[in-house]
């Protein structure tokens, strides 16, 4: 039997890897990779579980309804009591629709399904919009609720084996579960064997939520706890030893936290390594100071109730003020997150609560879940202010989402085709029989020939529309490749994870073709995301690209892009970036208006969404010059939204009563006729070129 002095450490690991958690979820620019405290924290509940489950199999002392109660009253007290309080704060602060939301969250956290819940939703954990997500950490709860559940039934016939065959098939688990977490590093034909239900859904996300990917590390832990502990003989040589092995087990764990932020799996594998190195030499060392203080040994203690209590209070936070926390607000977050985890820890962790008691406090979680889960017929609760700004999926939108296919274009290549599930939910609407079908869609007027052409990703997408009602005034006539294209030459673009979106080799070698097949079009414009287009990078053969050689890679891959269309007589035409709100990415400004009608009485001041010129130029003054030197070289022409969309040093999302952008970047309707209205003399210019052979061709190919 361990000693409690050794046991003092491994608290005190507890404490160091929810300090990491903590700090990532209250700024995860301060701690980009804290999430690696959770696989800390599975390394040690293997050590404490596997061991002592194997050891009481074979004495003959496990009791199934000693191990199962005592489980369920540790775990579901605390769980359910953060449920019912988050729930009750999220009555005040919420919409409907999102307490609703919410409330079904909180069905799948009680019932220990939370991981397939945001697994099966491919909810990706490290996105900026799940941060408003109240039950979104209650997936690491699922997966321990599972190992719990499951260990006894594997574990207890398992210690009936010898023990070289009790290793030799957790090593065999280890394994395979190994394989699964780290998938991404098998070769391609490996990784689509897998079975579809343990293969990653494309983000990073969907994987980090697997039960069975996720063995490897508490089994790690428990071989940590079956090695036998040995007498030192060396005295303090041995101390010593081990206090240089705990130095490098928390190396190991605490600089990949502060590393940048690129959420690689190989950093797991080394926080799993130092969390084991700390428990297997963290005691009786010569650096006693190291792990044995009072502060992380009292963040150990109260690490659940911490892990708890501190998400729901973000989230709803964040919900309430819809932008990044500032400096005050996280101090004041720091403050209240570590009030509500002594009242929980010391008013229900730290009790032994009944059997019953628990019971009563799960179905109460349970009820009050289910009843707000309908919360949007409750005529009670409180509404928000009328939602006047019209909502992105309107009819109003959908009109330009679902424009007619242009016969101009001939034959279209079958690996551009569009496909329902595309990035095309943003040009035809989900629930038409004719979503995602339609590959190329006609812009402005369909009495002459197209000669110009879009292509891009979302921003394309948003930008279709203003293209397309400006262009019918103006008498342009062009086409939308319907399909998520985002044109550089040797880059993989995997920046979504659907393969279909991928651009290849294969797909931009074909749109070079069929444009020779369309002489016709003579402009092609690109519109898209270029700050996520110059960040990690993926090449064709398979090299992968960060940091500068990042920019590098994408800035060639570009201009051999821009190379091959100018080689063509084609000249492309590059949409500069377009200012952003200034509120937390993918929210959905229209019903942040609704939610301050919530906490805002008329005349009060509201949070500021409008961004500056100054937070352009910090976010994408790279980019632009990089543009900019494209076209000195003259290899495509810009185009700069910023001179029509910036109002003095000051870009304001909101116009009167209608919204410029639906979300922090992309266009509405209103907003994309606006800019391309404001470039109109640019387009006009461009597209008028040669007008009147596109007038003498005009019935070519009806």
């Amino acid at each position: 039997m361990e000693t409690k002095r050794f046991l003092t450490h491994v608290n005190a690991l507890r404490g160091l890897a929810i300090l990491l958690v903590f700090l990532y979820h209250l700024r995860s620019d301060w701690c980009p990779q804290g999430f690696l405290g959770v696989d800390a924290f599975f390394v040690i509940s293997g050590y404490f579980l596997v061991p002592s489950l194997l050891r009481k199999g074979q004495d003959g002392r496990f009791s199934w309804w000693l191990y199962y109660r005592g489980k369920l009253t540790r775990l579901f007290p605390a769980l359910a009591v953060t449920v019912l309080a988050s729930l009750a704060a999220a009555t005040c602060l919420m919409l409907p629709e999102d307490l609703g939301a919410m409330a079904e969250t909180a069905l799948y956290a009680l019932t220990g399904q939370a991981n397939f819940y945001f697994g099966r939703q491919a909810v990706d954990y490290f996105a900026a919009d799940v941060r408003e997500n109240v039950f979104l950490h209650t997936w690491y709860i699922a997966v321990i609720i599972q190992f719990f559940v499951l260990a006894p039934l594997l574990l207890i016939p398992l210690s009936k084996l010898r023990p070289v065959w009790q290793w030799g098939l957790l090593g065999l688990a280890a394994l395979c579960s190994g394989l699964i977490f780290f998938q991404s590093w098998l070769p391609a034909g490996w990784q689509a064997a897998l079975p579809s239900v343990l293969r990653d859904g494309g983000v990073l996300g969907s994987l980090y939520y697997m039960t069975a990917g996720r063995l490897w590390e508490v089994l790690a832990g428990a071989f940590i706890g079956l090695l036998p502990m040995r007498q030192d003989r060396d005295g303090g040589q041995g101390r010593t030893t081990r206090a240089v092995f705990l130095v490098v087990g928390m190396i190991l764990l605490v600089a990949p936290a502060f590393c940048p932020e690129l959420h690689h799996t190989g950093f797991a594998l080394a926080a799993v390594a130092g969390a084991m190195l700390i428990i297997r030499c963290g005691h009786d060392t010569a650096l006693p100071r190291l792990l044995e203080n009072r502060v992380l040994f009292l963040l150990g203690s109260v690490s659940f109730s911490l892990y708890l209590v501190h998400w729901p209070l973000l989230a709803l936070v964040r919900y309430t003020q819809i932008q990044e926390l500032t400096l005050l607000s996280c101090l004041g977050c720091a403050v209240a997150a570590f009030m509500l985890t002594y009242l929980l820890y010391a008013g229900v962790e730290r009790r032994h609560v009944s059997l019953r008691c628990t019971l009563g406090l799960w179905l109460a979680a349970l009820l009050g879940s289910s009843l707000l889960s309908h919360a949007e017929r409750c005529p009670l609760l409180p509404m928000g202010s009328p939602d006047i700004l019209p909502a992105y999926g309107s009819l109003e939108y959908r009109d330009w989402r679902l424009a007619p296919r242009s016969d101009w274009n001939g034959e279209f290549p079958n690996v551009l085709q569009a496909h329902a599930g595309h990035c095309g939910d943003r040009v035809l609407h989900p629930d038409d029989e004719l979503y995602g079908r339609e590959p190329v869609l006609r812009i402005g007027t369909d009495e002459k020939r197209p000669n110009f052409v879009l292509l891009g990703d979302s921003y394309a997408n948003a930008l279709f529309p203003g293209l397309d009602i400006i262009g019918k005034q103006e008498g342009w006539s062009g086409l939308y490749v319907n399909f998520y294209l985002t044109p550089f030459w040797g880059r993989l673009n995997r920046e979504n994870g659907n393969e279909s979106y991928f651009c290849t080799e294969q797909k931009l070698q074909a749109l070079l073709d069929w444009l020779a097949d369309n002489p016709q079009l003579r402009h092609v414009i690109v519109m898209q995301c270029w700050k996520w287009r110059f960040e990690a990078a993926e090449s064709w053969d398979g090299r992968k690209y960060r940091g500068q050689a990042s920019r590098d890679f994408n800035e060639q891959a570009l201009r051999t892009f821009c190379q091959k269309l100018s080689a063509m007589g084609r000249t492309p035409v590059l949409m500069l970036p377009t200012p952003e709100a200034n509120v937390v990415p993918n929210t959905n400004i229209g019903q942040w208006m609704r939610r301050l009608g919530l906490w805002y009485h008329t005349g009060n001041p509201a949070p500021n969404i409008a961004s500056t010129r100054a937070r352009y130029r910090k976010k994408m003054g790279e980019i632009c010059n990089l543009l900019h030197e494209l076209e000195k070289e003259g290899l495509c022409t810009l185009l700069d939204p910023c001179p029509v969309l910036f109002s003095g040093e000051l870009f304001q999302p909101v116009e009167g009563e209608h919204l410029i952008v639906w979300d922090h970047d992309h266009m509405t309707v209103y907003g994309a006729c606006k800019l391309v209205s404001g470039l109109k003399e640019v387009f006009g210019n461009l597209f008028n070129q040669r007008g009147a052979s596109d007038r003498d061709s005009a019935g070519v190919g009806k």
